[in-house]
């Protein structure tokens, strides 16, 4: 495993209309692609919610935890 695995991220998207949705992941890439690629029945496509508008690392998943 790379260094960088073991960062967390905490992040944040939004749509045109400011709806915001937070999560937390140790993999931002593959997540953000995760979000633009799932089905109608999810909260993020249902509200088009697919821009990156923030993120932070978290060394310990506990941090991560606390400010999401």
């Amino acid at each position: 495993m790379r260094a960088d695995e073991y960062r967390f991220r905490i992040y944040l998207f939004s749509n045109r209309s400011n709806i915001l949705y937070i999560g937390m992941t140790n993999g931002l890439r593959k997540r953000v692609t995760q979000h633009r690629e799932l089905g109608p029945w999810t909260f993020t496509a249902r509200y088009r919610i697919t821009r990156l508008v923030h993120y932070e690392y978290f060394h310990s998943i506990a941090n991560g935890m606390t400010r999401e």
